[in-house]
């Protein structure tokens, strides 16, 4: 086979996928350090009816086994430092390996946002004397649940503007 070239300027998913890539550097210069790699610990997981253990109202009958070698890495209670130390430090590999990226993840966040309504009110619907309805907010990533009171008309298709809003569920 004869080698590739390395194309530059702009390339086209097609044309990207025919270029080998190598952990070299992080794009800027630098040499790539070294990803942590999590040690394997051998470990046994049971699937299926397992004695002592709730697992659902019909379990495999006949138990089996698979090896996990990073089951240590699973950390629930999010309090083992052994685990909490591998996580830091794969995110720093990745801060640093990515950190030539930061501008472009600035302006591709910045565009998303710029296509998005951020305060605004979701149509209200009535259940009851209520209209209930959703809203958010500039500035958070979440939901506020609200409602306000309809009145005795029944026949409202929207809540008085007048009526004091009652927060249901502040995400």
């Amino acid at each position: 086979l004869a080698p590739r070239r390395l194309i530059s300027g702009p390339r086209l998913l097609s044309q990207r996928s025919s270029v080998s890539c190598t952990a070299t550097g992080s794009g800027s210069g630098n040499v790539a350090s070294a990803a942590p790699i999590a040690e394997q610990r051998p470990h046994r997981v049971p699937f299926g009816a397992v004695p002592g253990e709730n697992r659902g109202d019909r379990p495999i009958e006949k138990p089996i086994e698979r090896d996990d070698p990073w089951f240590w890495l699973r950390d629930d209670d999010r309090k083992s430092e052994e685990v909490l130390d591998h996580l830091r430090a794969e995110n720093k590999h990745t801060e640093t390996q990515t950190a030539h990226l930061s501008a472009l993840r600035e302006e591709l966040y910045n565009e998303h946002i710029s296509h998005l309504k951020e305060t605004d009110t979701g149509p209200a619907h009535r259940h009851g004397p209520w209209f209930y309805y959703t809203r958010t907010v500039k500035g958070l990533s979440y939901r506020i649940h609200c409602r306000k009171p309809g009145g005795s008309d029944s026949s409202l298709r929207q809540p008085a503007e007048d009526a004091s809003e009652e927060v249901l569920l502040d995400e």
